[in-house]
């Protein structure tokens, strides 16, 4: 199998595995199993997110990874109160695989294009959630 995969991915694959309708559950995740039987890839980028020392995205894609946080204050640890790496950083993980040299600003078509990649998901990701919650409460409401 090649491309990205999350460890969200894993409880709606061992759902389809054990039969278990997932239409009622609330997963972010998407099933493996019909990537790994064909090897197609299921994402095309994945997502991360951290927000208990510091409040940071990133998106990991064609070797790049760009990690960002949406305000200045966010990227402050909790701890210590410094800004650890930078605000936005980007990384090519096949010559840096230990991310040691940010080229933000070398890279800043890369890094725009995954900046644009990522802020859209996101706001994807938000919408989906907000939409689960309301179908929830509407269950609820109907019970």
């Amino acid at each position: 199998m090649r491309g990205y995969v999350q460890h969200v991915d894993l409880v709606p694959m061992l759902f389809e595995l054990l039969k278990i309708n997932v239409e009622k559950v609330c997963l972010d995740g998407v099933s493996l199993l019909k990537s790994l039987e064909t090897g197609n890839t299921v994402r095309e980028f994945s997502y991360l997110e951290e927000s208990y020392t510091e409040r940071k995205y990133a998106i990991v894609k064609d070797g790049y990874k760009l990690i960002m946080a949406p305000k200045r204050e966010d990227a402050l640890c909790r701890y210590c109160s410094i800004v650890h790496g930078d605000i936005k950083e980007l990384y090519d993980l096949r010559r840096d695989p230990e991310e040691q040299n940010n080229i933000i600003y070398e890279e800043y078509d890369i890094a725009k294009e995954l900046e644009k990649e990522l802020s859209l998901f996101h706001k994807q990701l938000i919408r989906s959630r907000l939409s689960r919650k309301i179908k929830r409460l509407k269950h609820k409401l109907s019970v």
